[in-house]
């Protein structure tokens, strides 16, 4: 084999694994970049299948009795991010009593805050109080939802129109959650998950 051969040989191989390399960095990017997705959207749907089943079951607000139904929206702290805020009364959740004495009332906020876990990124969090608890000082459990969130907005159906905020006594017909998620590759267009969910009791 002359020098020439040997040098053509040579630059074929290299073209070659080179190409081998870029077909297996293009699939492997592929691969990671459909698996963040599909963590995503199981994060997003854990999540609306948990917030359905508290929300359909939400009781009209008194008063009297310290039951209620509150909406707010505004920034959250340390952040320019705008997301909005549910407390609510529900019977919702079929779980049992989680003390001792507690009754299956729950008082339920859902609301985005920092988390530490993540460096500080927005996530959904989920809190839960027990009615009626022998502990008077029982602060309830809070348990993260979803993680990485770019937006958290919801609208209140009165039969009509779509509102940003409920201020009447009586329950809105629906509640449409809209959530927005970064997923966990370097791709920084999130990602949008919606539900309408319907309220039961009102």
């Amino acid at each position: 084999m002359t020098l020439v051969e040997l040098l053509l040989a040579l630059i074929v191989s290299v073209l070659i694994i080179g190409s081998a390399n870029a077909v297996y960095q293009t699939t492997t990017r592929a691969w990671d970049s459909g698996r963040s997705r599909s963590e995503t959207a199981q994060y997003a749907r854990a999540a609306l299948d948990l917030m359905e089943r508290y929300i359909e079951a939400a009781l009209p607000a008194d008063a009297e009795a310290g039951v209620v139904f509150e909406t707010a929206s505004g920034l959250i702290k340390d952040t320019e991010l705008s997301a909005d805020r549910l407390t609510f009364s529900t019977v919702g959740g079929r779980h049992l009593p989680e003390r001792a004495g507690a009754s299956d009332l729950f008082e339920v906020r859902f609301f985005i805050e920092l988390n530490e876990r993540l460096d500080g990124e927005p996530a959904l969090m989920m809190r839960r109080r027990a009615f009626a608890t022998d502990d008077p000082d029982y602060a309830g459990t809070t348990d993260e939802l979803a993680p990485r969130v770019a937006s958290f907005n919801l609208t209140y159906y009165d039969g009509i129109e779509f509102l940003d905020e409920w201020e009447a006594e009586e329950l809105p017909r629906a509640v449409r959650v809209e959530l927005l998620l970064f997923d966990f590759s370097a791709d920084e267009h999130p990602v949008s998950y919606s539900r309408l969910i319907e309220i039961r009791t009102r």
